[in-house]
């Protein structure tokens, strides 16, 4: 009677794992059709909020931000709802949430990347310096940024002049006059 019981266990497990499954391409074609929502909406509002506060604790900045950039230059990035934007010390936007990226100041300019994949510079009263042309950016350093047109990359200066025109497959940020490149 065991040995009966056990070979019916044996079989009912057998049964079980070795069912067939969708093949894979049956899958991901479902995947496929899914319809995604509009790139702003990636991120969804988060429940719990980014705040700031000064050194002594005190919360200067209210929870309100679904993600943030540290302070720099006196002015953070901050992202609400997917869409990213500036505000200074006080909290007071100096750039409305416009862009799908903005990323910390450095030598008075920051990065923004556009939803056309796009990037370009801003200024700290939030206008644009440098408009967003390049597939890819680099913070200022020395003077210089690193970018990216039609793959090669070269090297703008804070007035969006090309000081070195993109000729290079790699290249690396500018560090006490010079930089390296492939």
């Amino acid at each position: 009677m065991l040995n009966n019981l056990f070979l019916a266990f044996i079989c009912c497990c057998l049964l079980f794992f070795c069912q067939n499954e969708e093949p894979e391409a049956n899958r991901l074609s479902e995947i496929a059709t899914v319809e995604l929502p509009p790139e702003e909406d990636d991120f969804e509002a988060s429940a719990e909020k980014w705040a700031y506060i000064n050194s002594a604790g005190k919360v200067v900045i209210s929870a309100q931000f679904d993600d943030s950039r540290d302070f720099s230059e006196g002015l953070a990035a901050v992202r609400i709802k997917g869409r990213w934007g500036v505000i200074n010390k006080k909290g007071a936007w100096v750039k409305e949430p416009t862009y799908k990226g903005i990323w910390s100041y450095q030598e008075g300019l920051a990065r923004f990347l556009t939803y056309e994949e796009k990037m370009g510079f801003i200024a700290k009263k939030g206008n644009i310096v440098i408009k967003a042309v390049y597939e890819d950016t680099q913070d200022f350093s020395d003077g210089l940024a690193r970018v990216q047109q039609e793959g090669l990359y070269g090297y703008v200066d804070a007035a969006g002049n090309v000081v070195v025109t993109p000729k290079y497959e790699q290249a690396g940020n500018f560090e006490n006059g010079y930089a390296k490149v492939k």
